[in-house]
């Protein structure tokens, strides 16, 4: 079992730092620097590339917001209740939800083997996150934010991972030399073209 923790002494040790953390939040140095970095480099990794293990279909459920049936012609636009002109249907962002692919229409009948996918854009609509379209209840393909590092499935993912936090570390602990910082920036998009190669 891998967990956050490991990977943020893993990358500590990559740079040599000698005093591991326990924990995200015991309140040593290096643990309020992972606070700082850990969850962003990882996200930031998460949107990167298109990592298999993180491809989701989810469905986007019912609108919170949708255009008069008949159009704007007799009814006028009210904010509270239709989305932004011109799009149909308003719907909340995905949750644990890194990046939208692609929307494409709930099949009719299953297996659909020529699925037809869709226009979309995302908005905020205060306070919420939210997708625009035309399609009713689409489906949704995400880049799914996994927390869990048991869960990636994919062991360059972690080293890749590993060796973009040693970047970060090394900037908070490193002696100050740029020879050093490059070195290991070096080996994070060393290790991201082997994954790539991996993918196809």
């Amino acid at each position: 079992m891998t967990t956050a923790v490991d990977i943020v002494n893993l990358a500590l040790t990559r740079i040599k730092y000698t005093t591991p953390i326990g924990s995200f939040f015991e309140g040593s140095t290096a643990s309020r620097v992972a606070v700082q970095v850990y969850a962003q480099t990882r996200d930031a990794l998460f949107s990167s590339k298109d990592w298999e293990f993180l491809r989701k279909e989810v469905s986007l459920g019912n609108p919170v917001k949708t255009a008069p049936a008949g159009g704007y012609g007799a009814t006028p636009w009210d904010p509270t209740t239709n989305p932004v002109v011109p799009w149909i249907y308003e719907y909340f962002y995905p949750a644990d939800c890194i990046e939208i692919r692609s929307l494409r229409p709930t099949p009719v009948f299953i297996p659909e083997f020529a699925p037809q996918f869709t226009r979309f854009v995302t908005a905020f609509d205060s306070p919420n996150k939210v997708v625009l379209t035309n399609l009713y209840q689409p489906l949704a393909n995400i880049t799914a934010r996994v927390v869990d590092p048991d869960e990636w499935q994919d062991a360059m993912f972690t080293e890749t991972l590993i060796d973009a936090l040693a970047v970060q570390f090394e900037k908070h602990f490193g002696d100050g030399d740029p020879n050093k910082i490059n070195l290991a920036e070096r080996d994070t998009a060393q290790a991201m073209a082997v994954a790539d190669t991996r993918r196809g």
